[in-house]
């Protein structure tokens, strides 16, 4: 049999349904689009404060800080973004268009948030780094 397609060609496909689809067609999927009535920008916050403290030294006062900094700052300026502004690449397109690819409000902005913020973080308060650190410390003070 003749195979018309070489090792390195993907196929994409568009679905508004999973109900069918198997755990392995799931997993292989690069986007998975959620609506806003699915999910909430908090939430994805949210899980990231829930993983923070495990693998940063950060402390209970200072995740309450950017709990704070992020429930003041960001509801109201995701708010502010989807009353008053529009994506660069969706201005020409028509309102049809940009409603079917229109993402759940703020979800773009928390994670790149996130990403920004964790890669500060890694940099300083890394929790395995900070712990190797302070064992060598730990150790070369036992050996003066």
């Amino acid at each position: 049999m003749f195979n018309i397609f070489s090792d390195s060609t993907s196929l994409m496909y568009e679905t508004d349904d999973l109900r069918e689809a198997s755990p392995a067609t799931v997993s292989r999927c690069t986007v998975v689009h959620f609506s806003s009535e699915t999910t909430h920008w908090s939430s994805v916050f949210e899980c990231w404060v829930r993983t923070a403290k495990s693998r940063w030294v950060i402390t209970t006062a200072g995740l309450r800080i950017w709990e704070d900094l992020v429930r003041d700052i960001f509801g109201p300026t995701i708010k502010f973004l989807k009353n008053e502004c529009s994506t660069a690449l969706l201005t020409d397109v028509g309102h049809f268009a940009e409603s079917a690819n229109e993402v759940a409000p703020g979800i773009q902005e928390v994670t790149t948030f996130i990403r920004f913020l964790s890669a500060l973080l890694d940099k300083a308060l890394l929790r395995d780094e900070v712990e190797k650190k302070s064992e060598m410390e730990g150790k070369n003070e036992d050996y003066w």
